[in-house]
């Protein structure tokens, strides 16, 4: 198996190969208005990222987009049926909440449709006839964002939306993703320096890349199997500053747009908090100046993946190993199969 910032540094390649899949048992779902999107770990920060992209950027396309990172179909979306179009995403096809959910979607007669790479899911949407983008196979979801999101973004077309924006940035950032290997082995090299150090880390953002920064926190317990804090403004300058503080030896790690003004504005703040705080160090992550707002949260996510790998391998970690987690799975997958 390839090593895991490998696969992130192939998220060129993924991205040019998921514009390319198909949909099977395609069909148009123009009724449709709520899309709810369902998954967990690394397939689950899809509907998260996509609800933020609609959130910023899609506002005028009427469509309210959800997500769901748990084992439930929430009880007010059965009051609009007729309106909702669910989208589950497994990549391995057998994960147990989302199994349930879409089984319990099944039960509800309301319309659905899978991004997978087989199991379980794949064929059951099978034998319902519901739209199914099958991704390549033999990846860990985390690493198969690109697979994932646009297979997702391919569901939604399926509401006679036009997603070639987003597909055309994509396409666009797939020709850049190696400019991004060089800060993101500054930010592995500093992590390793804080975690040697025993300092506290602390991945910050403005709401606008709120997705982002879950996503550094989660990569980095996957990957690295640290724990590493996150706080977003404009919410953290009302309480979470207060932690930065002398004796804590903190240091911030800050997902910097440099053309956004509120960004550039808690940037400013952060500067001043740490040049009169003696043991604060603050890093600047910038994403990409001259790029569309999609591109910038895949950058952010490329970051994050690539140099969680990164620290992992040169403190001696097997960033794929997850050993936790699948005892989590055997332990609860009944649970959730059975009731």
């Amino acid at each position: 198996m390839a090593r895991l910032r490998d696969v992130y540094r192939s998220w060129d390649e993924m991205i040019i190969k998921a514009l390319e899949l198909d949909i099977e048992n395609k069909r148009n779902i123009y009724s449709k208005k709520i899309v709810y999107i369902t998954g967990m770990g690394g397939s689950g920060i899809i509907g998260d990222f996509i609800r933020k992209i609609f959130e910023e950027e899609f506002d005028k396309q009427k469509i309210m987009i959800l997500s769901g990172k748990h084992a439930y179909m929430p009880s007010y979306l059965k009051d609009f049926k007729k309106e909702l179009f669910l989208i589950a995403v497994s990549y391995s096809g057998d994960t147990a909440e989302t199994l349930r959910v879409y089984r319990r979607s099944r039960d509800e007669n309301i319309e659905r449709g899978v991004v997978t790479s087989g199991g379980a899911l794949y064929e059951e949407a099978s034998r319902d006839g519901a739209p199914i983008v099958k991704v390549e196979k033999g990846l860990l979801p985390r690493a198969s964002l690109p697979y994932l999101f646009i297979g997702a973004l391919k569901m939604i077309e399926l509401l006679g939306l036009d997603m070639e924006v987003i597909k055309s940035s994509l396409k666009n950032l797939s020709k850049k993703v190696s400019e991004l290997d060089p800060l993101s082995e500054r930010v592995a090299e500093e992590v390793i320096e804080d975690i040697r150090n025993k300092r506290r880390i602390v991945f910050i953002s403005t709401y606008k890349y709120d997705v982002v920064t879950e996503r550094f926190r989660t990569e980095y317990a996957e990957n690295l199997k640290y724990f590493v804090e996150t706080a977003v403004f404009p919410e953290a300058g009302h309480n979470f500053i207060e932690t930065l503080r002398e004796g804590l030896s903190t240091s911030i790690y800050y997902i910097h747009d440099p053309i956004d003004l509120e960004s550039e504005l808690v940037y400013g703040l952060l500067r001043k908090i740490s040049e009169k705080t003696e043991d604060l160090r603050l890093i600047e992550i910038a994403l990409p100046e001259n790029e569309s707002y999609i591109s910038k949260m895949f950058a952010g996510a490329y970051i994050a993946g690539l140099s969680s790998s990164i620290a992992a391998e040169r403190l001696g970690i097997d960033p794929s190993y997850t050993g936790n987690i699948k005892m989590y799975r055997d332990h609860v997958s009944e649970y959730y199969m059975t009731h």
